[in-house]
């Protein structure tokens, strides 16, 4: 079992290498002179009214002051628990104890940011994937209505160009694809996506609901079928 001085030691070494490498801090001073010589010079150090007052520093401060503080007040703790360890182990002990909390919350906080960012980026990703699957969907949907439309149509009415049967056929595609939004109820399902506009619409708000594919995306799907001239 590690004794109190080697983890001690450990933790001061893990604190001025976060200070130095993962934090956002300037770090034009040097780590004791920064954290640790302010309170070793104390003489009645209160490593519990440093929390405390940086604690308020902390809710009001940006990232940089965050990180600060947070690295400041397990400094407090650590240097309370090598000065009181010859003559109170217990209280040293504590103290060592708190110093390696606010460490944890110091490492916590700085990842913090890195780990929403890596987060969101998964989640732009999947929903960039399935952006793409509902699209190959709706294409070959649409492809095929205007293919059967051309089969079936009389000559009175075909489908001429792609501008014209992306004006035509706009509705249907739209009413397709916004038919597949709400009924998905399979996770798996490239349309299951319960906080999309376009599966909360109900009632008289399904009318309003803003068409996912335009004419223009439509123009260019048909763009390579042969249409009657």
């Amino acid at each position: 079992m590690s004794n109190f001085t080697d983890i001690l030691s450990q933790l001061f070494h893990d604190l001025e290498f976060t200070y130095y490498d993962d934090s956002c801090l300037e770090t034009d001073e040097g780590f004791e002179s920064k954290f640790l010589a302010p309170y070793e010079r104390q003489q009645h150090l209160d490593p519990d009214a440093v929390s405390e007052n940086l604690n308020k520093y902390w809710r009001r401060g940006d990232q940089a002051a965050r990180e600060y503080a947070c690295i400041s007040i397990s400094c407090a703790y650590a240097v309370a628990a090598k000065r009181a360890y010859p003559e109170d182990r217990d209280k040293a002990w504590a103290y060592l104890c708190q110093a390696k909390y606010e460490y944890g919350v110091t490492v916590a906080m700085i990842s913090e940011p890195f780990a929403i960012k890596f987060a969101n980026s998964k989640r732009t990703a999947a929903a960039a994937n399935a952006r793409h699957k509902q699209g190959k969907i709706v294409r070959e949907y649409a492809l095929q209505l205007a293919q059967s439309w051309s089969a079936s149509s009389s000559s009175e009415s075909p489908l001429k160009n792609p501008n014209n049967a992306a004006r035509r056929l706009k509705k249907a595609v739209n009413d397709y694809a916004i038919e597949r939004f709400r009924n998905a109820t399979d996770p798996s399902d490239p349309f299951y996506n319960k906080s999309d506009p376009r599966v909360l619409a109900t009632g008289e708000d399904k009318g309003k609901t803003k068409d996912p594919y335009s004419e223009r995306t439509l123009r260019d799907w048909f763009k390579d079928l042969d249409f009657e001239q």
